[in-house]
C-alpha cells in the first residue's frame, strides 16, 4: 500500500492527538503498510489477524481516514 506524503502526515497526526483505543491500531495498520512493513509483522505487533489487517487497509483505501472509524463490520454479536 502506498501513501502520499499528505496521507502519511494525516495518519501521524491522528496517532499524535490520540485516536480512541479501538481505532488506534487501525491507523498504525495503514501507516506501517505504507512504510512497506510486512503484513505478518504488523499483525504480530498489534495483535490483530491478517484478515482484520486486510479489512482495515481496504476500508482506508475506499473511504480514507473516515474508514478507520466506526464499529466492526456487521455490528455487535449477541
Amino acid at each position: 500500500m502506498e501513501l502520499s506524503a499528505e496521507q502519511a502526515a494525516g495518519l501521524r497526526e491522528l496517532a499524535k492527538v490520540g485516536m480512541c483505543p479501538r481505532t488506534w491500531p487501525r491507523g498504525w495498520i495503514v501507516r506501517w503498510s505504507g512504510e512497506g512493513r510486512r503484513r505478518k509483522d504488523i499483525a504480530g505487533l498489534l495483535g490483530v489477524s491478517l484478515p482484520a489487517l486486510d479489512r482495515w487497509k481496504a476500508r482506508y483505501a475506499e473511504h480514507g481516514p473516515a474508514g478507520l472509524e466506526g464499529n466492526r463490520p456487521g455490528g455487535a454479536r449477541v
